[in-house]
């Protein structure tokens, strides 16, 4: 699979150098770094084909994803904060209701001891899902952190309700 991928971003590249502004080479070089994981050459690639084609719908759709994971590889990987907080800032400009980018910045904002934003930005997605237990739990530990256990009691009775009000599998008969 990554040797076909390393062949795709070299056929995009050849289509690119015979026709400059084909915005869909750029596209598919994009999604190959994409699954390369080398978000870096993924976001720059969308950029060129959204250079090209200001309104190109796939690159704006994926655009925002390449700097999610950038951001996310960023932070758990590297342990780049800052670098993290950028990309995820930029894929919440972008794509401003995507639950997993707000999560990801709360993550942030609360490993960066910035309790205010990460509050900010659980709130956001928790209020986006809130049949998400998790994202209310995320949402009660800021608060926590930040010195409101009153609020943080609260956002983590609600997570445990939902929890609660989650069916159980039932167990299987021999």
């Amino acid at each position: 699979k990554m040797n076909m991928l390393q062949q795709a971003v070299g056929h995009a590249r050849r289509a690119q150098a015979l026709h400059p502004t084909y915005s869909n080479a750029w596209l598919l070089e994009g999604n190959a770094h994409y699954y390369l994981k080398s978000y870096d050459e993924a976001i720059k690639a969308y950029r060129q084909a959204l250079a090209i084609n200001p309104g190109y719908r796939e690159a704006l759709q994926n655009l925002p994803l390449a700097l999610r994971d950038a951001g996310r590889y960023a932070g758990e990987v590297k342990g780049d904060l800052a670098s993290a907080i950028a990309y995820l800032s930029e894929a919440d400009q972008l794509q401003p209701n995507d639950y997993e980018t707000l999560r990801l910045l709360g993550v942030a904002f609360g490993i960066s001891q910035q309790h205010d934003k990460a509050i900010g930005y659980f709130s956001r997605a928790a209020n986006l899902r809130p049949d998400i237990a998790d994202a209310w739990k995320n949402l009660s530990t800021a608060y926590f952190a930040s010195g409101d256990p009153a609020n943080g009691q609260k956002f983590l009775e609600r997570a445990t309700a939902l929890e609660q009000q989650t069916p159980s599998k039932p167990s299987e008969k021999k």
